[in-house]
């Protein structure tokens, strides 16, 4: 019989659950560690710099600037790493191929045997091929080049 196993605090006992504020304050900026966190819903009015301690800290010029180890990493073997919008699901063609097996799996028959599901869920996931994929692809590129060329 499987066990629930609950999870446990997730705060951290090193300095890494220490927060905003004393990172800022360590960086030269008391007035902004004394902001909020983040606006409500991480929504900061559009154009504004320092309406809380998150975008105060997304707005230095060297939080900006500074390469991830994976660009480093990427850059380092000869390739260019190029992001999308985190949670935009439009624009990455990983979700659309996720969003597409998740479909084909919901098409299986409904069971509560493991063997079943196991078979569905490898199912689900050996129906997007490279052909698909690489089509998701050339559509979200076909996107971004429209949406770029409205604002030119």
């Amino acid at each position: 019989m499987k066990e629930k196993v609950h999870m446990q605090d997730g705060t951290m006992p090193d300095a890494n659950s220490r927060g905003w504020q004393p990172f800022l304050m360590e960086h030269g900026l008391q007035k902004e560690a004394k902001l909020n966190a983040q606006c409500k819903g991480f929504k900061c009015a559009p154009g504004a710099t320092s309406c809380c301690c998150h975008c105060v800290l997304y707005n230095q010029l060297d939080f900006k600037t500074k390469k991830s180890l994976l660009e480093k990493a990427c850059k380092a073997r000869g390739f260019h790493a190029m992001f999308r919008p985190k949670f935009h699901c439009k624009l990455n063609f990983l979700e659309q191929c996720w969003g597409t097996s998740k479909h084909i799996y919901c098409m299986n028959p409904v069971s509560s045997k493991e063997e079943d599901l196991k078979h569905n869920i490898i199912a689900g996931l050996d129906s997007i091929s490279l052909n698909v994929m690489q089509k998701y692809v050339f559509i979200i590129i076909l996107k971004i080049n429209l949406v770029s060329n409205a604002f030119t």
